[in-house]
């Protein structure tokens, strides 16, 4: 049993997930083989009994190369047990009953008015559809904010998103990591044995 993990990142969190994710699956007796696309293209799925693709989250748009990846390889990804999931910063914002952390009147998350179930379904189901795939398994992880490696338009429009962690104690010169990595673990864990089955 051999499974390939395909991955973009912008900064950092989905290759860090990758590498868990993979980590997890070897665990579990699973050569894996983890390929960022920015780097390294892949040719051939042949080989792979399982292909999990990953990217991260910017302005609610994938990452090119994965998205790229699930178009060049959408009929040979159809013969195999696949997975799809993404890293994106946003994520442990958003509610499922109500508008990112609405809680907070006025605020830089009430304006942008994101809820999990939209988010899951754009960043995951939608992508899924748009390239005739229905994947075995999919998900949605948090990500990094790293406000130091952002653009100047990105840092000006999250700026209330940077004070608001401040005022949590969040210290906002470093990166700051929102993933839940042992959710990480457990998916892992369940695709050993989607592919195990």
């Amino acid at each position: 049993m051999k499974t390939l993990i395909a991955f973009g990142t912008r900064y950092g969190a989905t290759a860090d997930t990758a590498d868990l994710i993979a980590t997890g699956l070897r665990e579990e007796g699973i050569e894996t083989d983890v390929v960022n696309l920015k780097r390294q293209d892949v040719d051939d799925l042949s080989v792979y009994d399982m292909v999990v693709i990953g990217s991260g989250i910017k302005a609610s748009r994938w990452t090119k190369e994965p998205d790229q990846f699930l178009k060049d390889h959408k009929e040979e990804l159809q013969s195999k047990i696949t997975a799809l999931f993404v890293s994106s910063g946003s994520w442990p914002f958003t509610t499922g009953d109500g508008e990112m952390g609405a809680e907070q009147e006025g605020g830089l998350y009430s304006k942008l008015g994101v809820n999990k179930e939209e988010a899951y379904q754009q960043y995951v189901v939608d992508k899924a559809n748009e390239h005739g795939l229905n994947p075995d398994s999919i998900e949605v992880f948090g990500g990094f904010w790293d406000f130091d490696a952002m653009g100047f338009l990105w840092r000006l429009l999250l700026r209330g998103l940077r004070k608001d962690l401040e005022a949590q104690g969040v210290d906002t010169d470093k990166p700051y990591d929102n993933r839940d990595l042992d959710r990480i673990r457990e998916w892992a864990e369940e695709l050993a044995s989607l592919l195990k089955s």
